[in-house]
């Protein structure tokens, strides 16, 4: 048993023991109980909107929401109480009866019965509910009864063992939606001014007054037109206008200028606009108020009539058009202009428009027109549509409708031209007669017979004089003329006009009068004997007889080369021969040329002869049909083309020359005709005399561009030689083929380098002639890199190389301090002489060349380096040379700050090969009492390297221990073993003294 502890009866044990069997028999043997209840409750709706503000003169969509709490008087399982608190087949209806009386004709219900559907408990909606509020309503808050009907379940009873049963029930119930009416500004609109009159527009003035009790900010005014037929400003019928207003306290009124107009069609009688204001609230709202019609008197269009029109128009001719002005309108106008029609047809006035100034209504006013009448215009009567262009007493300009005033315009003047006879033939002159009748019905004056045209006729003088003449009178007319070369014998049409004045002093022209004049056939030539000595590219000679085949004798005659064709082309194109009788003939000569592009053989040509009739007129004959043969072309043949051409050197092109004609040439040259980069020293080579089948060499230096392409090229050359008129003729283009070589090349390969930064080294490489020729005096050079590597020659003759041989080139380069490590691009050139003895360089040819970091020339290390205080020692030094050469004369300075002083700061060494290792011995004393420490001596070297230069090198530091002098020595000297005897004899002393001690010690106790 535990301390502490009770331990458990067994009437406790026993106990348990019982509950565990009694408590699931009592489990097991208990009927199980049913399920069952009953739940009762309803639902509880509430109306509201949250947006409930309105204000009078406007329709508005409240929107309403439903909150159902729900009741719960019993309750139960949650699908019940749901049920029992749901309302069903909700709706809403505004009791438009039981409307409170203050609101009763302000507030009318545009909405019927709304279905709202089904409820549960929290919130449904929005459902709208519209209203038309009165603009006259008063500001406050009023209550609008809604009826809210709705189905639900009261009682719910419920049990495990059965169905439920739910007892259902119908609810109306009368709830109050308030809505707050706010006050606005409200307006009164009217309108004042001049009545409008039809067709036209009137600014009218509209007056505007808030006659409510708020005030209005920023006020708009819009006027409306879409159901009226009036227009506002310059828009068409149905248009706004909108004007700005500003502020308007309760009360106050403001007016606005509108331009109203209305259509000419419109009855007189007052027509409304519909004229609304939108405006800022206090609260910075931006509302509209209800529309409100306005008024607008309109009165009878402005219209205009005219009278007493008189006129004295005529085709072609200039008349007048006399009238009256009536104003009928109902109102005054100013500045009024009669206008004359724009579009009648063949009138068109000296002015179009005539001043009559202002017409109040009934008055009248006289205008004129003077109008010329067009030849081509229709005789008759025709009414002409005038409109008037007036200022209305708005000073705005107007125009009227047309406006119709009735004339007459007579027929045209007519002339006519009978007994028409001439002496005339084909290239000849004479005179043409007949007589011109007056045909019209008024008398004209100052006639004039204008010759017109003819055809081959040519009138030598146009016009012919014949003053006045009446209705049906006549006159004869004589006017010279000529008949041209092209012209055909026979009748031929000639055309007359008449220049006359007509009524008013104006000058008028007739129609065309057509006549015939018989023509006589024309004077006749023919070129007979004709040869020549054309050559194609030469310049010959064309003879041949001029016959006159004619009937009459004619002076200063010419015989014309009149060929347009460019293969045969005279010096000069007449030759004069003369008078010629009937019959007689006389010889002619032209020189011409033919160019190199004509072709071998017969040529057609045309010859005229110009001479002087019997009236001693120039006339030219018809062509005269002949025929030349054209032998050809001088020639010329390049033949055993050589060439030693190479892309950038000068060579040489040899060609054979060959006179390939058939006639000799003097004084021949090859010219070099090529353009671009390949050009000869000299373009010309004379050749001299060349007879047929002859030839000669020819040798031309040409200097290759290196932008050249390397390849075959087209030399173009031509002869210039001294023809049989001994003149210099050019041949026709020669072109020979020739090959230009590739350029001459290098190559670097194989470069090797010494290099190191803050040292001198050298650059080695293989310089390779890669080319098809011997380059020789070859000389290498190096361009230079840049401040820190620097050549210290830039040129390296190698002698010649064959194709294919190499050379070896080295340069020397100073690497400065400060310079970086790394390779470096270094660019060669190849100066060489190549053929024709010309020196030549190369391109570019870039290598890459290493500089290794920077490196000691020596390594500088203390062999013996220990001076006691105050004393002086010898200081050896073992130096290693680091150079990759060997070096001469070697001298080393000794460098030394206190407490260290040296009388012998110098040592030498006469060659130091690569590696190598000398000892420099240097005396060095310290001074007496110092701290011993190491301190440092300072040591460079000058010397000659392999080029023969002197160099200082760097200064190297040496650490030299300074250590404390050795004590002084004992007076006598002893040899150590005497020493060794004295510290054994000590040493038993003092044994036995302590020994003595002890016992002493011990007797005592």
């Amino acid at each position: 048993m535990v301390p502490g502890r009770r331990p458990v009866g067994k009437g406790v044990t026993a106990a348990l023991l019982c509950l565990l069997v009694v408590v699931p028999l009592a489990v097991t043997v208990a009927p199980v109980a049913a399920a069952e209840g009953v739940v009762v409750g309803r639902p509880e709706i509430e109306l509201y909107a949250p947006d409930n503000r309105v204000v009078g003169g406007e329709t508005v969509s409240l929107e309403v929401f439903l909150s159902n709490a729900g009741e719960i008087t019993r309750g139960g399982p949650a699908q019940y109480q749901d049920r029992v608190t749901t309302a069903r087949n909700v709706r809403l209806d505004v009791l438009t009866d039981q409307l409170p009386d203050e609101i009763a004709d302000d507030v009318e219900v545009l909405t019927g019965s709304v279905p709202v559907g089904t409820v549960p408990q929290g919130t449904a909606g929005p459902f709208p509910i519209r209203l038309e509020i009165d603009e006259d309503i008063e500001p406050g808050t009023y209550d609008i009864p809604v009826e809210v009907t709705y189905d639900y379940t009261w009682f719910v009873e419920y049990s495990d063992l059965t169905e439920p049963e739910f007892s259902d029930s119908s609810q109306q119930e009368t709830k109050q939606l308030t809505i707050v009416v706010r006050d606005r500004p409200r307006f009164e609109v009217s309108s004042s001014g001049r009545v409008v009159t039809a067709g036209d527009q009137t600014r009218r003035e509209f007056s505007v007054t808030n006659v409510g009790t708020e005030p209005a900010a920023n006020a708009t005014l819009t006027l409306a037109s879409e159901q009226s037929p009036l227009s506002l400003g310059d828009g068409p019928e149905g248009g706004t206008a909108t004007v700005t207003l500003g502020d308007l306290a309760p009360g106050n009124s403001t007016s606005a200028v509108v331009r109203v107009g209305a259509p000419e069609t419109l009855p007189p009688g007052a027509y409304p606009l519909s004229a609304s204001v939108e405006y800022r609230t206090e609260a910075g709202i931006v509302a509209n108020s209800t529309p409100i019609t306005v008024s607008v008197p309109v009165g009878a269009e402005q219209d205009f009539a005219v009278t007493n029109v008189t006129d004295t128009l005529q085709v072609g001719e200039t008349g007048r058009i006399d009238g009256t002005i009536v104003n009928t309108g109902g109102q005054t106008v100013s500045n009024a202009v009669v206008v004359f029609p724009p579009n009648a047809t063949g009138l068109r006035p000296r002015a179009g428009a005539y001043a009559v100034g202002t017409l109040a209504p009934g008055d009248a006013a006289s205008f004129e027109f003077v109008v010329d009448v067009a030849n081509s215009t229709t005789d008759g009567p025709r009414v002409l549509p005038f409109s008037v262009r007036y200022r209305n007493p708005d000073d705005e300009v107007r125009v009227s409708s047309a406006v119709d005033a009735p004339v007459t315009v007579d027929p045209e003047q007519t002339f006519v031209v009978r007994s028409v006879a001439s002496d005339l033939q084909v290239a000849g002159s004479g005179t043409l007669a007949g007589t011109v009748v007056n045909t019209g019905n008024r008398t004209v004056t100052d006639a004039v017979v204008v010759f017109e045209s003819g055809g081959g006729v040519q009138p030598r003088e146009t016009r012919y004089p014949v003053g006045t003449l009446e209705p049906g009178a006549s006159t004869r007319f004589r006017l010279p003329a000529t008949v041209s070369p092209d012209a055909d014998a026979g009748p031929q049409f000639v055309t007359f006009r008449v220049r006359y004045r007509g009524q008013g002093e104006e000058v008028r022209v007739s129609d065309a009068i057509d006549a015939v004049v018989q023509v006589g056939p024309e004077q006749s030539f023919d070129v007979r004997n004709l040869n020549s000595t054309l050559q194609v590219g030469e310049t010959g000679r064309i003879s041949g007889t001029v016959v006159n085949t004619g009937n009459q004798t004619i002076t200063d005659a010419a015989v014309v080369f009149a060929t347009n064709q460019t293969s045969v082309q005279p010096r000069t194109r007449d030759v004069a021969v003369g008078t010629l009788e009937p019959g007689e003939s006389a010889p002619f000569s032209f020189t011409a040329d033919v160019p190199r592009t004509a072709d071998p053989g017969q040529r057609p040509l045309l010859f005229q002869v110009r001479y002087r009739d019997a009236e001693d007129e120039t006339r030219v004959s018809d062509p005269i049909d002949a025929r030349v043969d054209v032998t050809g072309e001088q020639t010329f043949a390049i033949e055993n083309v050589e060439t030693t051409l190479r892309v950038g050197e000068r060579g040489e092109a040899v060609v054979t020359l060959r006179n390939t004609g058939t006639n000799a040439v003097e004084d021949a040259s090859l010219r070099y005709t090529g353009e671009g980069p390949l050009q000869p020293l000299s373009s010309e080579a004379a050749a001299g005399t060349l007879e047929p089948g002859e030839s000669t060499r020819i040798t031309y230096t040409f200097d290759v561009p290196q932008t050249a392409d390397p390849g075959r090229r087209s030399l173009p050359f031509v002869v210039q030689y001294e023809g049989r008129d001994d003149e210099v003729r050019t041949s026709a283009p020669l072109t020979v083929q020739a090959t230009v070589a590739g350029e001459q090349t290098f190559a670097v390969t194989n470069t090797s380098s010494t290099l190191r930064v803050d040292d001198t080294g050298t650059v080695t490489a293989n310089v390779t002639n890669t080319g098809d020729i011997v380059a020789e005096d070859v000389v290498v050079t190096v361009q230079e890199t840049g401040p820190t590597l620097v050549p210290r020659e830039t040129t390296y003759a190698v002698g010649t190389l064959a194709p294919g041989e190499s050379a070896s080139a080295e340069f020397r380069f100073d690497v400065t301090a400060d310079a970086e490590a790394g390779p470096r691009l270094l660019t060669f050139q190849v100066r060489y002489r190549g053929q024709g003895d010309q020196v030549q360089t190369s391109d570019g040819i870039d290598a890459t060349a290493a500089v290794d970091p920077q490196r000691d020339e020596f390594t500088v290390a203390a062999v013996n380096a220990t001076i006691p205080a105050g004393e002086s020692e010898i200081v050896t030094l073992r130096v290693r040379n680091r150079e990759n050469e060997t070096l001469q004369d070697v001298r080393a300075r000794l460098f030394v700050d206190d407490p260290l002083s040296s009388d012998n700061s110098e040592a030498f060494v006469p060659t130091l090969a690569p590696n190598e290792t000398a000892l420099l011995k240097f005396e060095v004393s310290s001074a007496a009492g110092v701290v011993p420490k190491q301190y440092p001596l300072l040591v460079d070297f000058t010397y000659e390297d392999e080029s023969g230069e002197t160099v200082l090198s760097d200064t190297y530091f040496v650490a030299v221990d300074v250590v404390e002098p050795p004590p002084r020595a004992f007076p006598v000297a002893l040899p150590p073993v005497a020493v060794l005897g004295i510290v054994v004899v000590l040493l038993a002393i003092v044994i036995a003294y302590w020994k003595r001690g002890a016992l002493s010690t011990a007797l005592g106790r």
